[in-house]
């Protein structure tokens, strides 16, 4: 569990300091607005069910949290880059890092759940 811990926060680390400076500054785009707490519970549901599939497969816990993570910053990262190029908004760093934050938090619960 230590180790899976540790795997997350530095994948946390890592998203956050690779989310760019640009996407981290937008006008408009709080840390603590109200989409950021949806953005966390769908990744940490995401992240969860993933999580639970990766452990049915006979994954070790830090692949396990690398999977849930994996999913949720893949499915914020889509999301992000829909609003984008479709929706014409922009691609909010903040965002991502709420989604992987979600991700975590919901694939260490679906290993605590396991022990």
């Amino acid at each position: 569990m230590i180790r899976a811990v540790r795997t997350g926060a530095a994948l946390a680390l890592a998203a956050g300091l690779t989310a760019g400076c640009a996407s981290l500054r937008q006008a408009g785009d709080p840390w603590w607005g109200d989409d950021k707490a949806k953005h966390f519970a769908v990744c940490g549901l995401a992240g969860a069910a993933a999580a639970v599939a990766a452990q049915h497969n006979d994954c070790s816990d830090g692949q396990t949290v690398l999977v849930g993570v994996g999913v949720a910053v893949g499915l914020g990262a889509g999301k992000e880059t829909y609003d984008d190029r479709v929706k014409g908004t922009y691609f909010s760093g903040k965002d991502l890092v709420w989604d992987l934050l979600g991700g975590l938090a919901g694939s260490l619960v679906a290993i605590g759940m396991d022990e």
